[in-house]
């Protein structure tokens, strides 16, 4: 095993231990040596979604799940800003408007793939959690934006990606975007249904993929 791979390995423990410091020096020394950050911020949310998964099983309690998220906000914050002083922050390739569709709260995803997609090089707005088709669109106007990336985690709330589609066409503007959708419900085969650009599983795939409809 490669020492950034057992460092990673130390960080998801000390994640699921709930112990912020340890993960805050960890993840120092982990950049200090120049590992790649994607794969962290991959390994970080593997960590917090197996909390995740012990909350619904009844195995953790909510603070716990609670804290397990906040330590993973405050540590990507630490990744930007250590980025940030070392200059190693890509150049930019595209602007990506990003956000969860109406009545769907769940961030933690769209967090982490925000995360990943301003390391790897685009200027991310982040529009936030519980947005109207409506918004979203005139966000990604307002923005200049070239990819808009919108996530639904349930089922009730899936049509308002088809939602945002359609008011593009409507609008006469869908040439302008590559859209690109997520989330636990949503399919290859939906995404090909409503005319979206693009499906992705995981935040790492979402990079891939923005990169690639940006041509890059």
């Amino acid at each position: 095993m490669s020492k950034g791979k057992a460092i990673q390995n130390d960080i998801h423990q000390a994640l699921l231990e709930l112990d912020e410091g340890r993960v805050e020096h960890l993840t120092s020394e982990y950049l200090r040596a120049g590992y790649e950050v994607t794969s962290l911020l991959q390994t970080m949310s593997n960590a917090v979604s197996e909390i995740g998964a012990k909350f619904e099983n009844g195995d953790c309690y909510l603070p716990q799940l609670i804290n397990s998220v906040e330590i993973m906000e405050n540590t990507i914050k630490l990744i930007h800003e250590k980025l940030a002083e070392s200059d190693e922050l890509a150049e930019e390739k595209g602007v990506l408007v990003i956000g969860t569709v109406k009545n769907d709260v769940h961030d933690l995803g769209k967090n982490v793939t925000s995360s990943m997609l301003r390391i790897a090089g685009f200027r991310v707005i982040d529009l936030g959690t519980d947005l109207p088709a409506l918004d979203i669109v005139e966000d990604a106007l307002e923005n200049d934006a070239d990819i808009i990336a919108i996530s639904s985690m349930t089922t009730v709330t899936m049509p308002c990606l088809a939602e945002v589609i359609a008011i593009l066409e409507n609008m006469g503007v869908r040439s302008r975007f590559k859209v690109l959708i997520s989330g636990a419900p949503v399919t290859q085969e939906y995404a090909e249904l409503i005319g979206a650009d693009a499906y992705v599983k995981s935040a790492e795939e979402a990079v891939v993929t923005a990169k690639r409809l940006m041509g890059r």
